[in-house]
C-alpha cells in the first residue's frame, strides 16, 4: 500500500529530501499500524508530519521557486503576481496557504478551506491548549477523518505542483507516498 510520485516541482535539494525523509518515517509507521483501527493510535505524528510537508511544498513554491529562483522562472503564474509574490514574506503555514489562495496558486483546485483546516489541526500540536481551542480532547482532533484530510491535501498539493510547476530537472527523487490513492490519475 503505497505509491510514487514525481517531485520535478521542488526547488530546493534539501526541502525535497527533508519531505522523503518524513515520508520514509510516516512509510514505517503506517508498516507498523497497518489498519484504520491501528492508525488512530498514531493519528497526531501522522497528521503533524503531513501537514508539515504541505507546508513544506507551498513553502518551496512561494519562498524559494518565485522569490528566488528569477533567472529559472516559473511558468503558468503571470508577471504581475510574480511581483507582488516576491515583495512579501510568508513564512508560516497560513500566510502560505492565505498566499495561495489569494493568487489561485493550485489553480481553482477545492483545497485551500482543507489547508486552512489542516494548519488548525496541526497547530493543536502542543498538549497543553493555552489558546483553549475546541474540542480540548485530542482524541476529537486527531482522529483518522483528519489523516485522510491530511493525506488528500499532500496528494493533491503534489499533483497539482508537478501539473502546473514543474522543473526541467530533479531535484530528488520520487515521492512514496505511504497509501493507497486517494486522487484517480
Amino acid at each position: 500500500m503505497s505509491f510514487q510520485i514525481e517531485s520535478r516541482f521542488i526547488g530546493d535539494f534539501k526541502t525535497g529530501d527533508n519531505i522523503q525523509y518524513n515520508l520514509r518515517t510516516l512509510r514505517s509507521l503506517y508498516e507498523k499500524y497497518p489498519t484504520e483501527n491501528d492508525r488512530v493510535e498514531i493519528a497526531k505524528p501522522v497528521i503533524v508530519s503531513l501537514a508539515s510537508i504541505a507546508e513544506a511544498m507551498l513553502y518551496d513554491l512561494i519562498n524559494l521557486r518565485i522569490q528566488s529562483f528569477t533567472r529559472e522562472g516559473i511558468q503558468n503564474i503571470e508577471a504581475e503576481t510574480l511581483s507582488r509574490i516576491r515583495s512579501l514574506t510568508a513564512n508560516k503555514f497560513t500566510v502560505v496557504i492565505v498566499q495561495c489562495k489569494k493568487h489561485d496558486l493550485l489553480q481553482h483546485v477545492p483545497i485551500y478551506e482543507d489547508l486552512k483546516e489542516l494548519a488548525s489541526i496541526r497547530n493543536r500540536l502542543h498538549i497543553q491548549n493555552d489558546k483553549n481551542h475546541s474540542p480540548r480532547d485530542e482524541a476529537e482532533i486527531f482522529t483518522l477523518e483528519s489523516i485522510m484530510l491530511a493525506e488528500k491535501s499532500v496528494e493533491l498539493i503534489i499533483r497539482q505542483l508537478l501539473a502546473l510547476y514543474p522543473r526541467e530537472h530533479h531535484c530528488v527523487g520520487p515521492f512514496v507516498l505511504p497509501w493507497n490513492p486517494h486522487i484517480p490519475q
